[in-house]
């Protein structure tokens, strides 16, 4: 049948209310806020509010903007996934961060590692730690999906030639499985 758009889920060791461990789900550079688009900025909290997010999603996509947890997004290609992802991004506290997207659907394992490492080598320089979106996340190899849960579970990595422990970036995925 036809989607009604994108179900967000948190991933969290402890939900965002609660405290308490669990899964939630809802039915469905460095610019803050603006991005050029066609030559106008973007206000990402505007589109938000506007016809193209489902209602019911909204409250969930502003809790996922407010908090700094793992956030799986679930829905049919065509429904907006990486949309809610860039909202996401572009209305909570790395908003003046990078963002940074990698299509895991036409990723081997090393070219992943490769461009994972590079950002991460970015922070590691100084860089901000901003948002990775991982689209079609399941479509990653098992052994990087091994090493992004080590990541995702420790929220920091280390820095291989001072051994400074350095913050993750956030991570926020996509799936159409």
């Amino acid at each position: 049948g036809k989607s009604s758009g994108p179900r967000v889920l948190f991933l969290c060791q402890s939900a965002p209310e609660s405290g308490a461990s669990e899964k939630k789900e809802s039915g469905s550079g460095s610019k803050p806020r603006e991005c050029e688009l066609s030559g106008s900025p973007m206000n990402y909290q505007e589109l938000l509010h506007s016809a193209l997010v489902p209602s019911k999603i909204v409250p969930l996509v502003e809790k996922a903007s407010q908090n700094d947890v793992p956030v799986l997004i679930l829905g049919e290609q065509g429904t907006g996934r990486e949309l809610i992802a860039k909202i996401i991004h572009h209305t909570g506290e790395r908003k003046n961060r990078p963002f940074s997207k990698l299509d895991c659907k036409f990723l081997t394992e090393g070219s992943f590692r490769d461009q994972l490492s590079a950002i991460l080598r970015e922070v590691d320089e100084g860089g901000d730690p901003g948002t990775v979106y991982l689209k079609e996340v399941g479509f990653l190899e098992e052994g990087n999906q091994v090493n992004l849960l080590r990541l995702l579970e420790d929220g920091f990595h280390q820095n291989r030639t001072e051994g400074r422990i350095l913050r993750a970036p956030r991570f926020i995925s996509s799936s159409s499985e």
